[in-house]
């Protein structure tokens, strides 16, 4: 780039990065032809030695001071003069002389890089973080939907059961030709079996119809068994059964167990009793009967009833850990052998225990 303003016009000069090869012509006004001139130089930024150079009329080379391959940055050309001896004139020129950097050396462009490879790697982090969480939501889903039919499946395994060992019942009395008990309890069990299809399709019921189905099943079992064992429903005032949800039928499979293996192999006397209590922000579901216990029952029944037992009590606890899963509260199954003070059993309790806000 070529300047050819007088020096005393310019004070500043910016050039590029590649414009870094400069020479610069000095001159000095006011002195005759027999003057001898001395010029002295310097380069701040690049050097600070003054360099002394006689001022020539035939030669403008030696009257040029000559800067080859400058770095990016600010220097300051200064230049004196004096004639002859004399001191060196107080009148001293400066040039102020900037070289540009590249622009990929320049602080812009690295916050500009800085900035875009955050921006890119934020898109990425968030484009990964929701493609995490939609393949979380699916498998969440899928989860869900496969915990759902497995207790639908554990429904269906239930329910024709029930309504199986209903039907014995009713098939008992029949035998037995007592024509008015028959009617009485084909109708509480059409009751019980339209109760059965309404909740048929539904992952959890109201605790007020469970309960309602559970004391049509002891009226048709206190039927069939002509009051050889007596029953008592009690709920706290408190408490509102209509606004806590359960699983549908989590409740019966224990008081059957309670009926066939505990109060009808004791032979009379036996008694039942389904309570419903509040114990802080839980639900204590508790089915207390006055059999003969467990480990009696163990040796008196054979293994096909046993095992019939254990599996109806092993499906009402995997319904509770799905029906955890799924409606992400905590329900308790607690099996207690009561037992006098000679160790002799008293019966069975049941407990099952649902933490859950009470309205």
């Amino acid at each position: 780039m070529n300047y050819l303003n007088r020096l005393d016009s310019i004070k500043t000069i910016s050039l590029s990065y590649y414009e870094n090869k400069i020479d610069i012509l000095y001159a000095m006004r006011g002195f005759g032809s027999s003057d001898t001139i001395t010029f002295a130089w310097k380069l701040e930024g690049r050097s600070d030695q003054w360099f002394e150079v006689p001022f020539s009329l035939l030669d403008e080379r030696i009257n040029m001071a000559r800067f080859d391959d400058l770095n990016p940055g600010k220097y300051i050309f200064r230049v004196k003069a004096k004639k002859g001896n004399g001191p060196w004139l107080k009148d001293e020129v400066t040039l102020i002389i900037i070289i540009r950097p590249p622009f990929w050396q320049t602080w812009r462009f690295w916050v500009s890089v800085i900035v875009g490879v955050s921006l890119i790697t934020y898109f990425i982090v968030k484009w990964r973080v929701k493609t995490v969480r939609k393949q979380e939501r699916i498998k969440a889903a899928h989860e869900k939907d496969m915990l759902e039919l497995e207790a639908r499946a554990m429904r269906a395994q239930m329910n024709p059961h029930f309504i199986f060992n209903s039907m014995n019942s009713i098939k008992s009395l029949m035998q037995e030709k007592e024509i008015d008990k028959g009617v009485i309890y084909l109708t509480t069990f059409s009751k019980l079996i339209r109760t059965l299809f309404n909740n048929a399709d539904k992952k959890e019921i109201s605790l007020y119809d469970e309960i309602e189905t559970c004391k049509l099943y002891l009226q048709l079992e206190a039927l069939r068994f002509d009051a050889s064992f007596s029953y008592a429903v009690r709920v706290d005032d408190d408490i509102d059964l209509k606004s806590i949800r359960v699983p549908a039928l989590i409740i019966q499979p224990f008081i059957e167990n309670a009926i066939w293996h505990g109060i009808i192999p004791k032979g009379a006397n036996g008694h039942i009793e389904l309570s419903v209590q509040q114990e802080n922000h839980s639900v204590e579901i508790v089915i207390d009967d006055s059999g003969i216990g467990r480990e009696a029952s163990m040796q008196n029944k054979p293994t096909g009833g046993l095992a019939h037992q254990s599996k109806g009590v092993n499906l009402t606890q995997s319904r509770l850990e799905l029906d955890n899963l799924l409606q992400q509260r905590q329900a308790q199954l607690e099996i207690i052998d009561k037992k006098d003070e000679n160790g002799i059993a008293k019966g069975t309790k049941v407990v099952i225990k649902i933490t859950q806000e009470i309205v």
